[in-house]
């Protein structure tokens, strides 16, 4: 039971450098990787059950984001309500990113 979303993940080169090797181990292992790009690198996740706070690596991915500026990241959860859902885990800003994602 639960929701399963797709997620987007994707930060500038420098920002994933600085995340734990626990959050890099996540996304390496759990996500499919979209073309890099020079700026940055883009992982994205199929009918995944994203629950903040309830699953430790979703929690810590999230920790290590926290301090970083929030135009060098962003995290897009398309769930069943995408993209009216305002509860959702969406964080950061980075805009201009080479894929083009955005809700």
């Amino acid at each position: 039971m639960g929701t399963r979303s797709d997620i987007v993940v994707c930060m500038k080169s420098e920002i994933y450098k600085k995340l734990s090797d626990e959050s890099r181990h996540f996304l390496q292992h759990d996500a499919r990787l979209a073309a890099p790009e020079p700026e940055g690198i883009a992982f994205i996740f199929e009918d995944i059950k994203w629950y903040r706070n309830y699953d430790k690596e979703i929690d810590k991915l999230y920790s290590d984001l926290a301090p970083q500026d929030i135009e060098d990241y962003i995290v897009i959860e398309a769930c069943p309500e995408y993209p009216s859902d305002e509860s959702s885990g969406d964080e950061g800003a980075w805009w201009e990113n080479p894929w083009g994602f955005r809700k």
